[in-house]
Order: structure tokens, then C-alpha cells, then sequence
């Protein structure tokens, strides 16, 4: 009686043996897992910064070319309403003019 229950108890221990096998390499999956969801996104946050930095530079110098389009254009305003005022004077006499600027909605 006493082998059969040697027998029964190596069974247990060596299906306990399996068990911690298993649980063993269950705890190294998923340590592996986090591991290359953690390197995911390191890469994730690597990339986007190496494609920002050369956007952040051509957006910087398109808006340095808008600056000095719009400082060319405001300088050339007091112009441009000088000569819309000439029109608008010139437009009294002269239909033509007159009806060219309520074209544009500027009369």
C-alpha cells in the first residue's frame, strides 16, 4: 500500500514540478510582453520627435516668410488707400471708374 502512494505523491510532485514550470514561464511571457510594449513605446516617442523637429523648423520659417510678406503689406497700405481714395474722387466724374469699384465693393 505504502508503494502505491509513493507512486500517487511522484506523480503529484513531478505534475507540481509542471505547474511551476508552467507558472515560470508564464511570469517570463509576460515580462517579455511589458518589455517590448515598453520598447514600443520608446520607439513610438523617438520617431514622432525625429518627424516633429524638421516640421517644427519649416513651420517656423514659413510663419518668419508670413511675417515679412504681411510687414512688406502693411507698409505698403497707407499707398494703396491713397490710391483707392484717388478712384473714389476720380469715380464722381467718371461713370466707367464709378462702376468698376462697385464692382469690387469698393464704392
Amino acid at each position: 500500500m505504502n508503494a502505491r502512494f509513493d507512486a500517487v505523491n511522484t506523480r503529484f510532485e513531478s505534475q507540481q514540478k509542471q505547474i511551476d514550470y508552467i507558472g515560470s514561464l508564464m511570469v517570463a511571457m509576460l515580462v517579455s510582453m511589458f518589455t517590448l510594449f515598453g520598447g514600443l513605446i520608446g520607439f513610438i516617442v523617438w520617431d514622432r520627435r525625429t518627424v516633429v523637429r524638421p516640421l517644427e523648423r519649416r513651420v517656423a520659417l514659413m510663419h518668419a516668410e508670413f511675417e515679412e510678406e504681411r510687414r512688406i503689406r502693411i507698409s505698403e497700405l497707407p499707398q494703396t488707400l491713397k490710391i483707392i481714395e484717388v478712384l473714389k474722387n476720380v469715380a464722381k466724374t467718371d461713370s466707367r471708374i464709378a462702376e468698376a469699384l462697385r464692382g469690387v465693393n469698393l464704392l
